[in-house]
């Protein structure tokens, strides 16, 4: 894939910027997407941040050049893994919210001859409700494909949506119907530029996951190598330099069976304390792996990036 011009206001130094489709890159260095189109609309009530050309423009803040698929694979190729859209759960007669990997997206755009990146949510308010929505949390929800071999999203235009679409490439974890009469945003009209003006959506992951495994002897793997708490918190510092952009980092603590609980609970605690407030730590309890399982030519993962 050739190297690409690399959009709107950004600054690629580092030749990992790559062209994936027509409006569409992705920088590998800093673990994001970009996307581009132009500001569609910047009045009136809001079913999507963004759709495709000829879909939903009356409803939507940006209009994106690129095909939701391609969108979806970009998404793909820097580690990030789909949930699903909004669904009807029909064994418990309810709806379960959008999931997926959480995303930060912001919008790139000159203005007055300055380049300016904000959260999409500043362009977007709620209804009668003058702030702006500001920094949200996005999933990466991921549509569906039909039986018929149809990816959802490309048909319907739903790239980026702020209320239920069952087809929805991005959206937010919670649910708000798209009924008319309960739609909750609008367009924020004096943070908007001008109709047309030409914008990239810059869409990078919100954390980075770091995997630790404890051995059913106790002893715990970082980097492949065997590891005290301190030299855990070390191994945990390095991964979170080798992912500025991400807002959390979380750590999943793999603890083989066999290895007492207070011991495993002791070692999540000294994580926890040691990370402060923007790590979480999972434990999660694996089954310990056979030797029949070990394939001497496969390299361990010493970490899941979403």
């Amino acid at each position: 894939m050739p190297l690409s011009s690399p959009g709107i206001g950004a600054d690629d130094k580092t030749g990992n910027v790559v062209v994936y489709s027509k409006g569409l890159r992705i920088d590998y260095a800093q673990r994001a997407v970009e996307v581009d189109g132009k500001v569609c609309m910047r009045q009136g009530l809001l079913e999507l941040f963004a759709c495709i050309i000829r879909t939903r423009e009356h409803e939507s803040v940006v209009v994106v050049k690129p095909q939701p698929k391609r969108i979806h694979e970009a998404l793909g190729l820097i580690g990030l893994t789909p949930g699903h859209p909004v669904r009807y759960d029909e064994a418990n007669n309810s709806w379960i919210p959008p999931t997926g990997e959480s995303l930060l997206i912001s919008v790139r755009f000159v203005q007055d001859g300055k380049t300016r990146e904000v959260p999409i949510g500043d362009w977007m308010r709620e209804i009668d409700n003058p702030k702006p929505l500001g920094k949200l949390d996005w999933v990466f929800s991921g549509s569906f494909t039909t039986e018929a071999g149809t990816f959802t999203a490309d048909a319907d235009g739903t790239v980026i949506a702020v209320v239920d679409f069952p087809s929805a490439l991005i959206a937010l974890p919670f649910q708000k119907s798209a009924d008319n009469e309960l739609l909750w945003l609008e367009a924020r009209t004096d943070a908007i530029p001008r109709l047309g003006t030409d914008v990239t959506l810059v869409i990078r992951p919100a954390a980075a996951t770091i995997v630790i495994r404890m051995s059913a002897d106790g002893v715990c793997l970082c980097d492949n190598r065997p590891a005290n708490v301190d030299a855990l918190t070390t191994c945990v510092d390095r991964f979170r330099k080798a992912n500025p952009n991400a807002e959390r980092i979380n750590i999943r603590l793999e603890a083989e069976a066999g290895i007492e609980k207070a011991r495993v609970e002791e070692t999540a605690a000294r994580l926890k304390k040691t990370q402060g407030g923007n790590a979480t730590v999972n434990v999660v309890r694996i089954a310990t792996p056979s030797k029949d399982d070990v394939d001497p030519k496969r390299p361990a993962r010493d970490s899941d990036q979403p």
